[in-house]
Order: C-alpha cells, then sequence, then structure tokens
C-alpha cells in the first residue's frame, strides 16, 4: 500500500474504523532488517500503538502544538465518534494560507 499510494506512513484502523496504530516506513525498514522476510511480520507487531489523533474541528495552532510536543509530523483526524476521516501533515499546516485577522 506504501509503494502504490508513494505515502510513507499508514494509518491502521479497528472495524470500527477509530485508529488503533500507525505504521511508517521506518517501521517497515527496521523489521527487514532483523531479517525476517517482511511477509512473515504482522502490520500489528511493527506498528505503535495508541496513536495521537486530533478532532476536524481543532485549529491548526492546536494540531501544530500535539505535532511538536510529540515530536511528530503526521496526525490522524478523526470524527466526534473516533473514526477516522484523514490526515494532516505538518506541510498542510505550513501550506495553509492564514486567514485575514
Amino acid at each position: 500500500m506504501m509503494w502504490e499510494c508513494d505515502v510513507g506512513y499508514v494509518v491502521v484502523i479497528d472495524e470500527k474504523s477509530q485508529p488503533v496504530g500507525i505504521i511508517t516506513d521506518r517501521d517497515v525498514a527496521m523489521a527487514y532488517s532483523e531479517g525476517t522476510p517482511l511477509q512473515n511480520v504482522r502490520v500489528g507487531a511493527a506498528m505503535s500503538r495508541s496513536p495521537i489523533t486530533c478532532s476536524q474541528n481543532a485549529t491548526l495552532a492546536e494540531v501544530e502544538n500535539l505535532m511538536q510536543g510529540a515530536n511528530i509530523r503526521r496526525l490522524p483526524v478523526v470524527d466526534p465518534e473516533g473514526q477516522l476521516i484523514g490526515i494532516i501533515t505538518l506541510s498542510n499546516i505550513a501550506t495553509t494560507p492564514a486567514l485575514p485577522a
């Protein structure tokens, strides 16, 4: 999926579409470096669990603070039921024009 979509980050969801983990290209590389063939490594074994998420109603300043505090560049965005509806990246924040005051 990462290769086909040219992404380095995938949100892992449960049966309710709620984020339960994150797997990155680095996680895949680390699993590969341990010598186990990738077809034998399960996502659940390589992913980081309990991802930090943000609400669709969060401000960009709040998202930036979350990212800075956790030293991350991407956040899953969830709706009020906790279901994944998107991903916001540091690049999204940097390229979003400011609204007039």
